[in-house]
């Protein structure tokens, strides 16, 4: 059984996780460091968004695989259907059809999630996240491209089945324990302690 939480750049996926993880909660957190093109890939994108968004999604494949031989119940501070939409919105053509292919088998290997927690955050909000947190690789992104990633998660979820919970990271701060406990712990306990 798996939580993605999922949202744009800067959205507070990693703020709820941990959050959720000093609850209690086991959590998969994504790896920047070991996205060895991701530099490039915001210098280039249409150099180098083939292998990053590969590079994304196996890396969230692996983690994973290698969670569950720990514990079937686990959070994520990403979302497969996330990387789908990125790669949809960053690769074109015969690339995109690779990644789909790939993409397919992955879900059938680590099945689909039980819930989706999508983190909805106004695009001027994730940019000033981002201008605050400092990372250097980060500061290329435009607010264009923000838009389009959101909406482009957002377009994804509304074509799958499963379920999706919309939080507002803009009014909600997941820094704050008890924020997490009254807003977030009661949709995830429905999951967890059935």
């Amino acid at each position: 059984m798996r939580i993605e939480i999922c949202g744009g750049i800067a959205a507070g996926k990693t703020t709820l996780a941990k959050s959720l993880e000093v609850l209690g909660y086991a959590c998969i957190y994504e790896d920047f460091s070991l996205i060895a093109p991701l530099d490039d890939f915001y210098a280039d994108p249409e150099r180098y968004n083939f292998e990053t968004e590969f590079f994304f999604l196996l890396q969230h494949m692996y983690q994973l695989k290698k969670q569950y031989q720990t514990s079937g119940c686990v959070i994520c501070d990403y979302s497969f259907e996330q990387d789908y939409a990125y790669a949809k919105q960053n690769i074109v053509g015969n690339a995109w059809k690779g990644f789909k292919l790939v993409f397919d088998e992955v879900l059938t290997q680590i099945r689909e999630a039980s819930l989706i927690i999508n983190l909805q955050c106004a695009p001027e909000i994730l940019q000033e996240r981002i201008i605050a947190r400092g990372r250097i690789n980060e500061k290329m992104v435009s607010i264009d491209y923000l838009k389009n990633t959101v909406n482009q998660v957002n377009n994804r979820l509304n074509e799958i089945f499963v379920r999706v919970v919309h939080l507002d990271s803009g009014v909600y701060d997941f820094r704050d324990i008890e924020v997490v406990k009254k807003v977030v712990v009661p949709i995830i306990s429905t999951y967890f302690d059935s």
